[in-house]
C-alpha cells in the first residue's frame, strides 16, 4: 500500500504497476476474496492503516482517471480488515473507525470568533465513503466508514 500511496503523492499512476499493486492487495477480477488473500499472505488481512491508505489512493485515482478502471471491491473494507470477523464487525460499528478527530486550540479560537459574529459553521465536518460515492460521484463502495475530516466548514 505504501508504493500505491507514493504514486498518489506524485500523481503518477503507471498502469502496469497499479494493476500489480491492486491485484497484490485485493486480488484480480472475480478473485477478489479477502479470505483467499489472507491465506496467500499467511496473515489476518489488511491493517487499518493500509485500509485507509487504499481508500485515499482510490480517491486520488478517481481524480486522475483510474487506469484500467481500478476500483475497490463492493464490500471493502469489510472482511479485508486485519483480525477476526468479530473484531472487524465491532471496529466498523465505531463511528470513527480509523479517523481520530481532535480539535486544535487555534481551531477552537476561530470557531469561537465565528460563533460570536453569528457565522454558521461546524468545527469538524466528517465525510464518509458513502458521502463520497453518492454525493460526489467517487467510485467507492457505499460504506459508512468516515475517511475525511474538514476543519471549520460551512456545509450549506
Amino acid at each position: 500500500s505504501n508504493i500505491a500511496w507514493s504514486c498518489a503523492v506524485f500523481g503518477y499512476y503507471p498502469r502496469i504497476l497499479m494493476n500489480y499493486l491492486y491485484g497484490g492487495l485485493l486480488g484480480h477480477g472475480d478473485d477478489r476474496d479477502p479470505t483467499r488473500m489472507a491465506d496467500i499472505f499467511g496473515d489476518g488481512g489488511l491493517q487499518t492503516q493500509e485500509v485507509m491508505t487504499i481508500v485515499y489512493v482510490q480517491l486520488a485515482l478517481e481524480q486522475h482517471g483510474s487506469p484500467d478502471g481500478l476500483s475497490l471491491p463492493p464490500e471493502f473494507p469489510g472482511h479485508w480488515q486485519f483480525g477476526n470477523n468479530a473484531e472487524i464487525s465491532s471496529v466498523l460499528k465505531e463511528p470513527t473507525f480509523e479517523l481520530n478527530l481532535s480539535t486544535s486550540k487555534i481551531q477552537r479560537a476561530v470557531s469561537s470568533t465565528f460563533h460570536r459574529i453569528g457565522f454558521g459553521h461546524c468545527e469538524e465536518h466528517v465525510i464518509s465513503m458513502t458521502d463520497l460515492s453518492e454525493e460526489y460521484g467517487i467510485n467507492l463502495p457505499a460504506q459508512s466508514l468516515e475517511v475525511l475530516s474538514i476543519d471549520i466548514t460551512n456545509v450549506e
